[in-house]
Parts: structure tokens; sequence; C-alpha cells
């Protein structure tokens, strides 16, 4: 089984809901333990997603590589993750929101250099959210939490650096080939 087929599988046996948890319980806040965890769960299985479009469609070997990186890193710490949420009696949701599946859709209608493009601007507006997130988690009440928020969070601001020279790239590629 390779790379992004074991992540996928990972998430998908991680977890069932953590979004109906968080409600039932009160909890609507991506601040709280339950929240953020499903919170990053939706968004490790999008980057898993995205990431084999990219493996399938992009000719660029730079994102590739990319998003070769990011399946090696969210396999890594959704393996982390899942060992806090069962520790913890969390469920993590198993498959895509509509909204994180409509990103997905979106972006296999595109091609060629507006594909790569597209991937590497969701990559840079996503992973500053998820670095906004991760601040924010790093500070919870929640030990094993706050402790792999810190932890993940340095890796998350190497990627959005990555994420955004990749873009501002391929940006310049764009300009001077008019």
């Amino acid at each position: 089984m390779n790379t992004l087929s074991t992540s996928l599988a990972l998430l998908a046996a991680t977890a069932m809901t953590v979004v109906a948890t968080a409600q039932t319980q009160g909890q609507t806040s991506a601040a709280t333990p339950t929240a953020f965890a499903a919170t990053v769960a939706q968004d490790g299985m999008t980057d898993v997603a995205l990431a084999g479009l990219v493996l399938q469609k992009s000719h660029n070997d730079q994102v590739r590589q990319f998003a070769q990186k990011i399946v090696h890193e969210r396999a890594q710490s959704n393996l982390e993750l899942q060992s806090i949420v069962e520790r913890e009696g969390l469920i993590l949701p198993t498959q895509l929101a509509a909204k994180y599946q409509a990103l997905v859709s979106s972006l296999n209608v595109k091609s060629g250099g507006a594909f790569d493009r597209a991937y590497l601007e969701h990559a840079a507006k996503g992973h500053a959210a998820a670095i906004a997130l991760f601040e924010s988690a790093s500070t919870s009440n929640d030990p094993d939490m706050a402790a792999f928020a810190q932890k993940t969070l340095s890796t998350l601001q190497q990627d959005g650096q990555l994420a955004d020279n990749l873009r501002a790239s391929a940006e310049i590629r764009i300009a001077d080939a008019r």
C-alpha cells in the first residue's frame, strides 16, 4: 500500500465523528480539544486528497515534491493525533465534509499550470489558517493537545513558507511567459 493510501486509511480508521460529539457537548469552537481534533482531521484528509491529485495531475517536480512531503508529514501527525484521540476517547470524522469535498472537486477539474496555481494558492492559505489554529491550540487546557499543537506548529510554518515560495515562483514563471 502506498503512503497516500496508507494515510487515507489511517485517517478513516481513527474515527467517526468528532463534530457530532462536540455539538452534543455544546462545544463549537476549534479551541476545544474535540473541535480542534475534528478540524485537524478534516484538514489532514483534505491535504492528503489534494496531494493525491497533485501526484496524478501535476507535471511540476517541485509541486509534486511538496505534495509528497505533505503526505509524509500528515501521516506522521495523524499517528500522533490518533494516539491522543484514543487516550481521550474522542471520535474523528472518517470522510470529508461537503465543503472540503467541494474544494477537492474544484481543483480536480483544473489542469496544467492552472491546477498547480490553484493547489499552491490553497496550500499557502491553508497553511496560514492552520498556523493560526495550532497557535491557538498550543495554549489549550488539554496538555496533550497543546503539546501536539506546539510540536506540529514548526512543521506547518516551514510548509507554509515553502508553499508561499512555490506560489511566488509559479507567479514569476507565468509573468515571464507573457
